[in-house]
């Protein structure tokens, strides 16, 4: 577990984190950070454990594993990211997002049981961020085969047409 008061990535900075990985931030993380081929968070847990309300700046958009948000922590999150997670828990329970400030889009996995009391649902920020389930990939190979049918019909010869 590493545990920040503050936690600052510049541009050329990376956070790498498994399974297990815990980076608790009690003040702020600005994440300024371009590396996206040196990043990996998708296993790691991400936890704002400060009080009162936690500044989060984000300039791209990196998966992490989980984010704990402990009850009384708010977040102000603004940037030209995303944040992508995992599994999302609020120690405080949905009440605890209208304490949140966010321009930047949330997203999680509604398939992780943990994320049940989310019901799949969207939910809009005040500051215009939206936190929404990640898409099944289901619905997606559906939209993705009624496309390609639409593409095949369009496509196709009519009855009465004749070929030269």
């Amino acid at each position: 577990m590493q545990s920040f008061s503050d936690l600052l990535i510049g541009t050329g900075g990376a956070l790498v984190g498994g399974s297990g990985d815990v980076f608790k931030v009690s003040a702020s993380f600005i994440n300024h950070s371009l590396a996206s081929a040196a990043w990996d968070t998708r296993g790691a847990t991400l936890v704002f454990n400060g009080s009162g309300t936690q500044q989060v700046v984000l300039d791209n958009g990196y998966a992490w594993g989980a984010l704990q948000v402990q009850a009384g922590t708010a977040l102000d999150l603004s940037g030209s990211g995303s944040l992508n997670v995992g599994l999302l828990q609020l120690d405080g329970g949905l009440v605890q997002l209208q304490r949140w400030h966010s321009s930047v889009n949330i997203t999680y996995d509604a398939n992780i049981p943990g994320n049940a009391y989310l019901a799949g649902a969207s939910y809009t920020l005040p500051g215009g961020g939206v936190l929404a389930a990640v898409p099944e990939p289901a619905i997606w190979v559906l939209w993705l085969l009624g496309l390609a049918g639409l593409v095949s019909i369009r496509h196709r010869p009519s009855p009465g047409a004749r070929s030269k």
